[in-house]
């Protein structure tokens, strides 16, 4: 026997032994694990436009999670909810916010808890400099218009502690991934304030690392793995399973389902 069919067997048999259980275990391990898990629907990057591809990519996405038999506790929106404010004038910003709140409003709902996307920042790259007198110049339009406590916070569901940041800055006229001052104290602060048994995920719109963007940390390097625009866990203090399913639903929407299961 070969090098492969021997590492290909022993793995088939492995599988298989490790798969016989006594039923009893397994309906007891089953009820632990439906006590104790999460179920999180995870949507980004909509980029909503009044047309007509955005918009059905965005319901197609709302009700998909909303008509699961096993329903989310609730919705992680990772940012990007409308096409573009970076550039937009203030009537331009408003029509994708309308169209983004109709749909978000007819067509789900479950909680939902909202990550500041770049686009969804109105008007940094808006020549007019008369528009940042405007309350709702930067961030202040996508935290209003979400009804966030702040452009950075925290939540806890059960035995998870989920932290979303503000990856997004102001750079000269672009922007730049980093945490300002202010959050990195408030996020190493609430990090020590969790307790040891508690599972922590962190959400951020721009990745903190990934092989293709990194963020960019005041006073250090925070080396958190995570794939582009989704949350990551970074403390697993025991056992512990997160399952995860993949739905396009259009060239502008998708949805990922994940079940955190906790021993």
């Amino acid at each position: 026997m070969n090098r492969r069919n021997f590492i290909r067997n022993t793995t088939l048999l492995t599988a298989a032994i490790s798969g016989i259980e006594n039923p009893i275990t397994t309906s007891a391990k089953n009820e632990l694990y439906k006590k104790s898990s999460i179920k999180v629907a995870f949507i980004s990057d909509i980029h909503v436009k009044p047309d007509e591809v955005s918009q059905a990519g965005m319901r197609k996405a709302l009700r998909h999670v909303n008509n699961l038999k096993q329903k989310p506790a609730f919705i992680i929106n990772g940012g990007d909810s409308i096409m573009d404010a970076l550039a937009a004038d203030k009537i331009a910003t408003q029509a994708q916010w309308d169209v983004w709140a109709s749909i978000l409003n007819s067509e789900n709902k479950l909680p939902v808890y909202h990550c500041i996307g770049n686009h969804d920042i109105w008007g940094w790259q808006v020549k007019d400099e008369s528009i940042k007198s405007d309350p709702l110049y930067e961030k202040n339009w996508v935290i209003s218009q979400h009804s966030m406590s702040g452009r950075y916070y925290s939540f806890t569901k059960g035995r998870w502690h989920f932290i979303v940041l503000d990856s997004t800055q102001e750079n000269n006229g672009g922007y730049i991934a980093r945490l300002d001052e202010e959050q990195y104290q408030w996020l190493e602060n609430e990090l020590a304030s969790v307790p040891k048994d508690t599972f922590i995920c962190i959400v951020s719109h721009i990745p903190i690392i990934s092989f293709c963007a990194a963020m960019f940390l005041m006073t250090c390097c925070l080396m958190v793995t995570g794939s582009c625009r989704e949350s990551c866990s970074i403390r697993m203090p025991e056992e512990s399973k997160v399952c995860s399913q993949n739905i396009p639903t259009s060239r502008h929407a998708s949805v990922v389902i994940y079940t955190c299961r906790t021993k």
